[in-house]
């Protein structure tokens, strides 16, 4: 038998190289999207399901992380609703015809997540709650619910991206005290 003592040098942020400083970077961010798409997509897509069947939406595709993207079929609600327009929209929809109040539309804009209790709730409810304060003549309940799709999508590839970004990235290794080898990667 024999027996290998190894010896690794650990470096904080502030004391690698510029260029180890850039691999580092690289590697949390790389840590901090990965865990992301593993935890914080599934809070996304739990509100995007609740969101769903809630307004009777069928989610065709979906992809959240790195180029997020859902694709919604309406296919479920009457044409004659879909195409109301205008003060007739706004009119239905102050008169609970969603299932949710427009105080409740308006809260949720505000951050009271009434799907699932947590953040990724609230876009889903943006569009909605700007259409109720600010009626205009031309927008269907189709371009609506498709509207609120796509401040959803916005709103996960901009915490996807969020957690890529150097400013994240420093708060993480600050945060957890992360230390590194002479190179950048990360010392576990």
């Amino acid at each position: 038998m024999r027996t290998i003592t190894t010896e690794t040098h650990v470096y904080s942020f502030a004391e690698l190289s510029d260029s180890a400083k850039q691999t580092a970077l690289a590697a949390v961010a790389e840590d901090s999207q990965s865990c992301w798409v593993d935890h914080s997509s599934r809070e996304y897509l739990d509100s995007l399901r609740k969101w769903a069947e809630f307004f009777n939406v069928t989610i065709h595709d979906y992809c959240l992380g790195d180029g997020c993207s859902v694709t919604v079929r309406l296919d479920r609600i009457d044409d004659c609703i879909l195409d109301l327009k205008g003060i007739r929209l706004w009119k239905w929809i102050n008169n609970d015809h969603t299932g949710f109040a427009p105080e409740e539309i308006r809260n949720a804009k505000d951050g009271s997540c009434p799907l699932t209790g947590v953040y990724p709730d609230c876009p889903l409810f943006d569009p909605l709650a700007d259409f109720i304060k600010r009626p205009d003549n031309s927008t269907t309940w189709d371009e609506l619910l498709r509207a609120c799709v796509d401040s959803f999508v916005e709103s996960a590839q901009s915490d996807y991206d969020w957690r890529g970004s150097d400013e994240h990235c420093l708060e993480e290794i600050q945060e957890h005290s992360l230390e590194f080898t002479v190179d950048g990667q990360i010392h576990w």
